[in-house]
């Protein structure tokens, strides 16, 4: 397209300059008449006086008489095509007409001579609109609008300017061709460049803008040359209000370079471009400032990458969080007994050696309570598990309660705790214990309160580290002999260990399982320490393997505790049986039996465990009256250490664990332990029983 010539455009700005004077002659002493005028303030006027009463029945919430009140209006005023009463999310509530169509949207929501709208507000803030629809004039349009005064005028202005003005600044504006000032050479070198390129006078108008620049906005391709740099709308929208402060005012009036102002300018489909603006003055041999050079560097991609990273650098903080608070959760589940929070037997058992072996070098006071729910057998065939639950609950939150930062809470068995307290000598101990015992018997009553007949009470064992007490299991069997003493003298009491009293007990009655028959966990620990002195040449090997009975509760829920009893009895000696190795099954918790098997390695283990899942499930049943549609499975855990390396317990504890993980991948398999994964599932093999 060919440009204007200068003398043109100087010639069309006159005329447009004469016009606009015309218009502000018109605007400021009203020297031409206005037909329009007097119709759109008498329009405005109603839609106001509408507005106070629309107000006043929104506040009142009346709007069947506010839809009364705008039908009226509409069919009363024939000018008045509809309206509307508009919520700031732009959905129309209440209407008169079809204000939904008589209605045309404009961008900046302002009232026009057809279409008047009045803000609603409540509480200082914007509510809504209240928008009126009038009926346009008829007639045809262009010419209504060529016979208006103001465009008369104007019409005649523009076609007898342009006559003049091109006459008189012909000669006038002969020089001042821009393209005589800036050879086309100039142009090329600064449209040559990859940044956006701006010469601007003293005044800040654009004297030159090169390619890139006219390239960075949408709008920028029709930038005209003496255009104010700073008004330029795509870009004004991103500058201060103060003119002054703007990166090239600076520049001229500092008479220094400004750099590093950053720009965000919108430009539709195209998103957001950020800019970095830099300005250095242009100044003449004599000193004075002949105008500014600004660049623009478009750094939007370099931008996005980095905000890209950053997001990423976050997402990667956030997963590390996550992972840490993972990490947390799988140490406090490997760590804690899931129905009471109390310490396991294998986290208690690392805590407690190491706090022994510090007692013990510092020779510092260490107290061991054992502790046990008196008649809890009965609270669950009389109340049921989930009373008795409940009850083990409590008492562990009393536990909780009653301990110290530093103190070990173990949940040691079904019914059974274990509390390690330091710094207290037995008869702190003693008093220790007895609190807990008050504080259990009227605690638990009051919050079981719902359960009729139901009493809680505890019997607790004391003893504390000594000179005779060379390691941690010898310690918790003194408090564990101190429990039994307790039971003994009637429950619900306090023993400490009495060396002397201990005498009373016969040994086979202390270290096997009432019910049962076989070895308790006392005895189980007395035949480790004999296995292990056994193989204290160091070259041996200990073998230990936990047999869990799947689905234990579920066969007390269903057939009851005698039958539940008779073929835990019979599993006992068929166990015992089968492995052939005297005094080596134990009874290890509610539905545990463990296995002692000195000199076997952890291969044999695994056979002989398998061997046992196929067997023992039918023999357990075998002759037992109601029990032809009993189906008994099993997990197994085993595991095998060096006689030299094996500490109390520690062996059966990593079996233990090996059992858990049989049983959560399903049960009726076993698994060895593995360090790296606490334990693995051994491949099945096939054994068939003659």
């Amino acid at each position: 397209m060919k440009r204007l010539s200068p003398l043109l455009k100087m010639t069309l700005a006159l005329v447009a300059l004469c016009g606009m004077l015309v218009v502000l002659a018109d605007l400021f002493f009203g020297v031409l008449p206005d037909r329009g005028t007097h119709t759109r303030d008498l329009r405005k006027n109603v839609a106001e006086a509408l507005a106070v009463q629309v107000a006043a029945l929104l506040e009142g919430d009346d709007q069947r008489a506010l839809k009364r009140t705008l039908t009226q209006v509409a069919e009363r005023n024939e000018n008045v095509l509809s309206l509307g009463i508009r919520r700031t999310d732009g959905k129309l509530i209440i209407q008169a007409g079809d204000h939904q169509k008589a209605w045309r949207s404009v961008e900046d929501d302002k009232s026009k001579a057809d279409q008047v709208s009045v803000e609603l507000k409540t509480g200082g803030q914007l509510w809504g609109t209240f928008e009126i629809a009038f009926r346009s004039k008829s007639g045809n349009l262009v010419w209504r609008w060529l016979t208006e005064p103001m465009v008369i005028t104007l019409l005649f202005v523009s076609s007898a300017g342009v006559l003049v003005f091109s006459l008189y600044m012909r000669r006038a504006l002969q020089h001042l061709d821009p393209s005589s000032v800036i050879p086309e050479r100039v142009q090329g070198a600064f449209d040559a460049m990859a940044e956006g390129v701006v010469v601007l006078d003293p005044s800040g108008r654009v004297v030159l803008a090169n390619k890139s620049f006219r390239n960075l906005h949408t709008d920028a391709g029709a930038l005209r040359l003496g255009h104010s740099l700073s008004l330029i709308p795509w870009l004004a929208g991103t500058l201060p209000a103060d003119l002054s402060t703007h990166a090239w005012a600076r520049a001229m009036a500092e008479r220094a370079p400004n750099s590093g102002q950053t720009l965000e300018i919108s430009d539709g489909d195209r998103g957001t471009r950020r800019l970095v603006v830099n300005c250095a003055p242009i100044i003449d041999p004599g000193g004075s400032i002949r105008g500014c050079m600004a660049t623009f560097n478009d750094i939007s991609e370099l931008y996005r990458a980095n905000q890209a990273l950053l997001a990423t650098l976050n997402e990667l903080s956030l997963a590390k969080d996550e992972v840490q608070l993972k990490n947390e959760e799988l140490k406090r589940l490997a760590t804690r007994d899931p129905m009471t929070g109390c310490l396991n037997r294998r986290a208690f058992n690392e805590e407690f050696e190491s706090m022994f072996q510090r007692a013990r070098r510092g020779n510092q006071p260490l107290a061991c309570v054992m502790l046990d729910i008196d008649h809890f057998k009965k609270v669950n065939d009389n109340f049921g598990h989930a009373v008795g639950d409940r009850v083990i609950q409590e008492v562990a939150k009393i536990l909780h309660d009653s301990s110290r930062l530093g103190d070990l809470v173990c949940r040691y068995g079904g019914e059974e705790f274990c509390l390690v307290v330091p710094s207290l000598d037995l008869t702190q101990a003693i008093a220790f214990a007895e609190r807990v015992r008050v504080k259990v018997e009227k605690e638990c009553a009051l919050a079981l309160h719902d359960i009729e007949g139901l009493h809680v009470a505890i019997s607790l064992g004391v003893d504390v580290l000594s000179s005779q007490v060379l390691h941690p299991a010898a310690l918790i069997d003194r408090a564990d002999q101190g429990l039994y003493l307790a039971k003994r003298s009637g429950r619900n009491r306090v023993c400490a260990f009495a060396p002397d009293r201990a005498e009373l007990q016969p040994e086979d009655a202390i270290n096997r399982d009432a019910l049962i028959g076989c070895l308790n966990r006392r005895g189980l620990e007395a035949a480790l320490e004999t296995a292990l002195q056994q193989l204290s040449s160091g070259d041996g090997v200990v073998g230990g393997m936990i047999v869990g009975v799947d689905g234990m509760r579920a066969l007390h829920d269903t057939h009851g505790d005698d039958l539940c009893n008779r073929i835990l009895q019979q599993m006992a000696g068929e166990l015992q049986r089968l492995v052939g190795r005297g005094d080596s099954v134990a009874r290890f918790g509610p539905e545990e039996f463990a296995v002692l098997a000195p000199g076997l390695g952890l291969g044999e283990l695994s056979t002989l465990a398998e061997v046992l899942r196929v067997q023992i499930p039918a023999l357990a049943t075998a002759g037992i009256p109601g029990t032809e549609n009993v189906r008994i499975t099993l997990s197994l855990g085993v595991d095998a250490l060096a006689a030299a390396s094996t500490g109390a317990f520690t062996l059966f504890d990593r079996a233990e664990l090996a059992r858990l993980r049989a049983r959560r991948r399903g049960g009726n398999q076993v698994c060895k332990f593995a360090p790296d994964r606490t334990n693995a599932a051994l491949p099945r093999l096939e054994v068939h029983s003659s």
